[in-house]
């Protein structure tokens, strides 16, 4: 049920079973084994390719995951570096890392979203279809634009918060 969740209670209870959960007395280090052992799976999976690794350790608000998402960020097409790069700043904004990890982290993200907009946007095929089924929630016609207005939206809310 744990791994279910992301190792995240708040999801638990955003689904009503928190209560249940607590019923096992399941105590806070093995939890954090849990979340260590869980962290340590999704990043052994990180790739360009599929991306819902990066999304579960995003759920579990795997601050300690940021170094290897840097690591893999730029080596995927734009859609990769997109993804990556939001989550490298989701994490850490919304953690309590360590200050120089944030920094790094938000110059990433930053560096990332910015070569969307000046560099060729190059795209897998499967990241094309799956982009395709989106380009309405951004008025885009393109997947290649899509990806420059997501980028351009991401700099603008970083720079202007609202």
């Amino acid at each position: 049920m744990f791994f279910d969740y992301a190792c995240n209670t708040f999801f638990m209870s955003h689904d009503g079973v928190y209560e249940d959960y607590k019923c096992y007395d399941i105590s806070d280090a093995q939890e954090k084994e849990w979340r260590r052992e869980y962290i340590a799976l999704w990043i052994s999976r990180l790739g360009v390719d599929d991306l819902t690794h990066v999304d579960r350790l995003c759920d579990a608000w795997a601050d300690e995951a940021l170094p290897a998402l840097m690591e893999m960020a730029a080596k995927g097409d734009s859609y990769a570096k997109l993804w990556y790069a939001n989550a490298i700043w989701q994490l850490a904004d919304g953690s309590s890392c360590d200050m120089l990890v944030r920094w790094k982290a938000r110059r990433v993200a930053n560096a990332l979203w910015q070569s969307l907009l000046t560099e060729d946007i190059e795209l897998t095929e499967s990241h094309k279809v799956h982009i395709a089924s989106l380009l309405p929630a951004l008025q885009s016609s393109a997947p290649d634009e899509y990806i420059q207005r997501y980028a351009r939206q991401r700099l603008e809310s970083m720079h202007h918060p609202k």
